[in-house]
């Protein structure tokens, strides 16, 4: 797979994440964790994903089912758009 540098750079984002939810638990608060915190932002009571794939390609059919393997079932509504 070619997204070698994709995974890269989410793996610094949950690194980056995690260092910044750390600073928060030793009280150094950033803009990102204040804002949430202001607001009490939550999660919404549904969501919906919506993905389109070509299920005659294996490659495809993997990562949808690599995708919804990962998604918890409570108040989730998926849609999967067959090409």
């Amino acid at each position: 797979m070619e997204n070698g540098g994709e995974e890269d750079d989410r793996a610094s984002r949950c690194k980056r994440i995690t260092r910044e939810s750390d600073a928060t638990k030793n009280g150094a608060a950033t803009k990102l964790q204040a804002l949430r915190l202001v607001e009490d932002l939550s999660l919404p009571s549904v969501q919906v994903v919506v993905m389109s794939a070509n299920m005659g390609c294996s490659h495809c059919r993997q990562r949808v089912t690599k995708v919804v393997s990962k998604m918890n079932g409570e108040n989730l509504i998926t849609l999967v758009k067959v090409l």
